[in-house]
């Protein structure tokens, strides 16, 4: 999905996924110059692979009555930072294995975070404790996510227009 040489060629790759609406998925993700391409299909990829399949999983969760949470992880990939925050950058963070932590004490304090959360979490169910930043109970109807990075953040919706139309897609080429 990186080496994306022509947009045709981006839109010949989404139409083996989703046929004649390939070009309307295509439209979310805007570029004609290899490097705009490349970007195109870094993000239909994190849409498609992760985001979409991610809220799916948690509008289903809305069903039972255990408590979900979404979160983001936007802090970019220090050694390769073209790459920015891909998946499971975070990993580290989580189980608080930072390379050169005493230099990086920015890094440390959001391994710290995570770390807490991941505890209080595998502790109670919930995130939240008194001393963490409120990381909001995802719901279909707010979207809430938690934004981790040097500060964090509480978003709506991430990249709803752009899982509604792959969501639209799909349910047109293969319901």
């Amino acid at each position: 999905w990186i080496n994306l040489p022509t947009r045709e060629s981006f839109v010949k790759k989404l139409s083996r996924f989703y046929g004649p609406e390939a070009e309307g998925v295509a439209d979310l993700y805007p570029g004609n110059s290899a490097r705009e391409l490349s970007q195109a299909g870094v993000d239909f990829v994190t849409d498609s692979w992760f985001v979409q399949p991610a809220r799916q999983m948690l509008n289903g969760m809305s069903t039972v009555s255990s408590k979900t949470f979404q979160y983001e992880f936007s802090h970019v990939n220090r050694e390769n930072p073209a790459l920015g925050a891909h998946h499971s950058i975070e990993l580290p963070y989580v189980f608080n294995t930072l390379k050169n932590r005493q230099q990086r004490p920015d890094d440390q304090a959001l391994a710290d975070l995570l770390t807490d959360y991941w505890v209080q979490f595998a502790r109670a169910g919930n995130p939240n404790r008194k001393g963490l930043p409120q990381w909001p109970e995802y719901r279909a109807e707010t979207g809430h996510c938690l934004q981790l990075d040097r500060t964090t953040r509480v978003l709506q919706d991430v990249r709803r227009r752009n899982c509604d139309r792959i969501d639209q897609a799909w349910n047109a080429v293969y319901r």
